[in-house]
């Protein structure tokens, strides 16, 4: 729903969502679920809400053991801000990608170095 922008259905569809995520204790669903609530609410102007979203989903990440998946959230995170179009934030989180990604994924380093260079620019 986030292409057709219709972020009202987005966010029910996603609650609903997140309800059986939590239930099966599946806590990487649950962060990217959150991430996705926050980025509906951002774009339909709830702002302070999306922020609690985006904050309660960094926060569960933290619980996360495989570092794959703390790295999958905080990726998460960082390409909504860009879709958003908040440079300072995406670069907060893809300086967190770097943090959690294995450093066998030499490939993502690439990327999110690639990345960070282009938005360099804009400070």
């Amino acid at each position: 729903y986030r292409e057709l922008e219709k972020y009202k259905l987005m966010v029910g569809y996603v609650k609903k969502a997140l309800k059986q995520y939590e239930a099966a204790g599946e806590l990487y669903r649950v962060c990217v679920s959150l991430k996705n609530i926050g980025e509906a609410e951002w774009y339909m102007g709830f702002r302070e809400n999306a922020w609690k979203f985006f904050g309660e989903a960094e926060k569960r990440s933290k619980i996360l053991t495989d570092p794959m998946q703390r790295f999958g959230v905080m990726w998460n995170l960082a390409v909504a801000f860009r879709r958003i179009g908040d440079v300072k934030t995406e670069i907060n989180y893809l300086k967190k990608c770097l943090e959690t990604v294995p450093d066998t994924e030499t490939e993502k380093i690439i990327e999110i170095e690639a990345r960070l260079e282009q938005l360099d620019k804009f400070f």
